[in-house]
């Protein structure tokens, strides 16, 4: 990581590498079940392609898979749990059944969160590679390590508060109601491509820190400079402005009230319709230009930081491809040798298909087949004669016709078709 945030994607590359190799020592060494949780829990870690035979040949990638969906559809059940719950209308007026059904799932999700972390502090140990180099080695150390970390402790106070509540019976939730439902919101960190999302946002903002601060010096200078000139221009007008009215002498009337609210609106680039001094509409002015590049800047770094973490784990992604290539190679010879024996085989299928085929153009069912389907004499015969009843009807209607020809001829027309 630190590597990866010198800008030293070969040094980021071999760092990585090492710890892979170690995670994969540590596999070795451990029992099968914690590697199984492993797999299972920290997929990006591991590479086990080992197969569970007992349910059509799925990988523990393929269980990983399901286990990261699994996960985001409580995520799911429990974000929108924590959402309906602060509408004002679910503790007056909605039924104690739906009510009764949310507290059902919020319960559901908090097993399934709290079996979740218990598995990633169990198997924290086998990712020694991750944390060796920070001096944490055996078992207790590497899973202190993990339990500190951001998401870990997120996810650990997402499902404290609902244990407390359940073990003490304590109104502590109830005093803190707001503060513990956002923290059930930050579950949604848990997921494992949320986390690496994150986590390259991170090291973007860690990459561009000196940058970023050097911006938010030029932002604090200008929001204090425009939040001094624009008291300087309206702190003496009186003219009432604004929804509810006020006059500017109050809303200018000191230098901190103009700087800190009115000013930073300013800065982002709104522009209130609202009655200010000449000299005070010179100074948005200029602040409306300005404002473009209070947000330009850091924009302008982030964006630059982005394209060059992406593009170093895409220079990683092609090392990887690179080493990969010989394996591969090896299984796609492979795989042409079986597909050589597979057509043989299907060539062999094939001819029994024809000498079937021509067999059974020789029965007397194919025949009628293809004179009904194929012929154009049959189908033209039987157009003719669906207009001939057409005309039968039209003339067995007229009754000067039907007398002269008779209702017999009509109907064994009719029998005949």
């Amino acid at each position: 990581l630190e590597a990866l945030l010198d800008e030293d994607v070969p040094a980021a590359a071999a760092a990585s590498k090492q710890a892979m190799t170690a995670t994969s020592e540590a596999l070795r060494t451990t029992y099968p079940l914690q590697r199984r949780v492993f797999a299972l829990v920290n997929p990006r870690e591991t590479d086990d392609r080992s197969k569970l035979d007992w349910f059509k040949g799925a990988t523990m990638q393929y269980w990983s898979s399901c286990y990261q969906h699994w996960l985001g559809f409580w995520l799911a059940i429990s974000t929108l749990v924590a959402v309906l719950e602060t509408l004002p209308s679910y503790h007056q007026s909605w039924p104690s059944w739906s009510r009764t059904l949310m507290s059902i799932g919020e319960a559901a999700a908090v097993l399934v969160f709290t079996l979740d972390y218990g598995m990633r502090l169990y198997c924290a140990p086998l990712s020694v590679g991750k944390w060796a180099s920070r001096g944490y080695v055996n078992p207790s150390a590497t899973r202190w390590a993990y339990a500190t970390t951001f998401l870990a402790v997120v996810d650990l106070f997402s499902i404290l508060p609902w244990w407390i509540t359940v073990s003490t019976n304590s109104s502590l939730t109830d005093r803190y109601d707001g503060e513990f439902r956002l923290l059930r919101l930050c579950r949604i960190l848990n997921l494992d491509f949320l986390s690496s999302t994150c986590s390259l946002l991170l090291r973007v903002v860690k990459a561009q820190r000196g940058c970023l601060v050097r911006a938010l010096y030029v932002v604090l200078a200008l929001w204090l400079s425009l939040g001094g000139l624009l008291w300087f221009t309206e702190h003496t007008d009186s003219q009432l402005a604004g929804d509810p009215p006020l006059s500017q002498d109050v809303r200018y009337g000191s230098l901190i009230s103009a700087s800190f609210p009115y000013a930073m609106v300013h800065l982002t680039g709104d522009f209130p319709i609202i009655d200010y001094t000449p000299s005070g509409k010179v100074v948005l002015a200029f602040a409306v230009i300005l404002a473009v590049g209070v947000t330009a800047v850091p924009a302008g770094l982030l964006a630059a930081a982005f394209t060059e973490a992406l593009r170093g784990r895409r220079e990683r992604e092609r090392a990887r491809r690179r080493e990969a290539a010989g394996i591969i190679g090896k299984h796609v010879r492979r795989y042409m040798v079986r597909k050589r024996l597979e057509g043989i085989a299907v060539e062999a299928r094939l001819m029994q298909m024809r000498e079937l085929a021509e067999r059974r153009k020789r029965t007397l069912v194919h025949r009628v087949h293809c004179l009904i389907h194929h012929e154009r004499f049959y189908s033209g015969l039987m157009m003719v004669l669906i207009l001939l009843n057409i005309l039968a009807v039209l003339l067995e209607s007229d009754g000067a016709i039907l007398s002269v020809i008779g209702k017999a001829f009509f109907d064994y027309f009719e029998f005949i078709s």
